[in-house]
């Protein structure tokens, strides 16, 4: 439930597909992601990673994902992990960076 508030779907349908969910990926971070989460599936290997996403409104969120693929019969079936809003951090580190700059 808190992961669909956190991309701001309708916890009331079924998940994205891949692409819906690429598409929720700000178009900077889209392409990395895409070839993480191929890397992940073909290596069986986990990650944990900080992406930003655009929700329905523009709004611009960083989330943190830790991950890792069930192998099952020497094929990944599914990923799972945990997502975490970390955009006040973010940003309280990007501007604690900026002023120590100055």
């Amino acid at each position: 439930m808190k992961l669909f508030h956190i991309y701001g779907l309708d916890p009331a349908k079924e998940g994205p597909s891949f692409e819906e969910y690429l598409a929720r990926i700000h178009p900077q971070d889209r392409e990395f992601m895409r070839s993480l989460i191929n890397r992940m599936i073909a290596e069986a290997s986990g990650c944990d990673v900080t992406k930003r996403i655009v929700l329905p409104n523009g709004e611009v969120r960083y989330v943190r994902c830790v991950g890792v693929p069930i192998v099952e019969k020497r094929d990944a079936e599914r990923i799972v992990g945990s997502a975490i809003d970390v955009t006040e951090h973010e940003l309280l580190t990007r501007s604690y960076a900026g002023a120590k700059r100055t």
